[in-house]
């Protein structure tokens, strides 16, 4: 038996969602209506991702607010193809960092760059350790 974590955030851009996935390597999966994990367990979900090198998946669940949430297993399986070596969210293997705050840093980072530049703007991402900055200048 595993555990599902849902991670409760504003995530409302699709396209910043499938970017910040993609920048980990994670495959969306479009209308995928059911979220795997550990030992063929599953959970609802309105799309998810596919974890590189894993049999894992991230889900997103559409709420009624337009929002989505978050579900994953907060043992998420993450040693390339090794069956049963788990690592907690956060460990140096699993690239979505910290109860997913990996993923969520890299959402806001997209989400600032698409809306940047939608008004003309240039953006340059900027890492210092572990944190990213997004520097916009002007037309």
């Amino acid at each position: 038996m595993s555990h599902i974590a849902t991670i409760k955030t504003a995530l409302k851009d699709i396209a910043a969602i499938k970017a910040a996935g993609a920048e980990f390597g994670m495959v969306f999966n479009e209308n995928k209506t059911v979220c795997h994990y550990y030992s063929n367990q599953t959970v609802p979900s309105t799309h998810t991702f596919t974890v590189n090198g894993t049999k894992m998946e991230v889900g997103l669940v559409l709420q009624p607010d337009g929002t989505y949430t978050v579900v994953a297993d907060d043992m998420l399986l993450y040693e390339g193809n090794q069956p049963y070596n788990r690592t907690r969210f956060g460990c140096a293997t699993n690239p979505l960092a910290n109860s997913m705050g990996g993923f969520m840093q890299r959402y806001a980072v997209c989400k600032t760059e698409i809306e940047a530049r939608k008004k003309g703007w240039m953006c340059k991402r900027v890492a210092q350790g572990a944190k990213m900055q997004v520097h916009v200048t002007g037309m």
